[in-house]
């Protein structure tokens, strides 16, 4: 196992979830590698791969040795099961499905033309569309911020006999950058106009530590955010530095109203401070910063106001439904 998957197998508290694990990064492997692999005794190892079979997460096959010696068993993970995850960003709804062992399988992808409109109405339509290119999910995680994810997962759990996760774009961050680098307790920081926290050790714990004035739309009323610019019109202001400012609006025209720079700075110092508590109080092995307009050069800004080792995170649109699969498979397989 590569030394971060080895990491991540010290976590995994059910010893039938070691197993599983510890086949799921290997290959025809005996049940004396698995001993090997996990530290567990032989009975508990003969117990664990029985019941794993069992329930078809894992398949033994004999076979005969080479050399001509004594036949040895071949145990390796089903494929014919999957997880799913489903999330939502820039109006753009992804479902990955990835193996037992953690590899994206496929992808599709839903774009959501109408604001006004949930995205949650496509969600079994585009799980639908993933089924035909992968096997069913034994676990599923929805990262679709909304009032009535909670009932949409209990719904899709009995559709497909599974267990279904409501959870957030943050924490399936938190938990592919467990993934990659095996380590625990992790932190993710989500910059937006809402902060947000993802706390991962045992479990993942998710909170709102405050939230930014939105540096794009303001009125006296509130945010005119999406009926001024779009979200593809702000990126590119700001990362072509043709941004200038807080845009206000008087009546139906913008006008900038803060100096970028001097937002910039205040900006940087106070998202440096919030991370600067952030790994006091909960001292993370790694503290990772993830935000939609965190540049690199706004990123070195808030590591040299703090004195918190910041790592900056970044992600693609798919990766968010691939960190939510992850959640699936970590929380869903291998810890029941």
């Amino acid at each position: 196992m590569k030394d971060a998957k080895r990491s991540f197998l010290g976590r995994i508290e059910p010893k039938v979830g070691r197993v599983l694990f510890a086949v799921s990064q290997g290959r025809d492997m005996t049940k004396l590698d698995i001993k090997k692999e996990t530290g567990l005794s032989m009975s508990t190892v003969l117990s664990a791969v029985e019941d794993l079979r069992k329930r078809g997460l894992l398949t033994l096959e004999t076979k005969k040795s080479a050399n001509g010696g004594k036949p040895h068993s071949a145990i390796n993970i089903a494929g014919d099961k999957a997880v799913y995850g489903v999330s939502y960003k820039a109006r753009t709804l992804i479902a990955s499905a990835l193996t037992l062992s953690g590899e994206r399988i496929a992808s599709r992808e839903t774009y959501v033309s109408d604001p006004a409109c949930s995205p949650l109405r496509y969600v079994e339509e585009i799980l639908r569309g993933l089924e035909k290119s992968a096997p069913p999910p034994v676990a599923i995680a929805l990262a679709v911020n909304s009032l009535e994810t909670t009932e949409l997962a209990a719904s899709l759990a009995k559709k497909y006999d599974a267990l279904c996760f409501p959870t957030g774009n943050v924490a399936a961050l938190a938990y592919r950058s467990l993934w990659e680098t095996g380590e625990s307790p992790l932190v993710v920081l989500g910059i937006g106009n809402r902060i947000k926290c993802a706390y991962l050790a045992e479990t993942c714990r998710v909170t709102e530590p405050g939230v930014l004035r939105c540096p794009v739309a303001t009125t006296r009323g509130g945010n005119a955010y999406e009926r001024i610019l779009s979200l593809s019109t702000v990126e590119e202001r700001l990362r072509t530095a043709r941004y200038r400012g807080v845009y206000a609006v008087e009546g139906d025209r913008l006008r900038e109203s803060m100096e970028l720079g001097e937002y910039a700075r205040s900006l940087a110092r106070s998202i440096a401070s919030l991370a600067e508590e952030t790994y006091s109080f909960l001292a993370p092995r790694r503290l990772f910063l993830y935000g939609d307009y965190l540049t690199e050069g706004f990123f070195d800004r808030v590591r040299s106001e703090s004195r918190a080792p910041l790592e900056r995170l970044s992600a693609e649109k798919e990766d968010f439904a691939v960190g939510a699969a992850l959640l699936a498979l970590t929380e869903g397989v291998f810890k029941r």
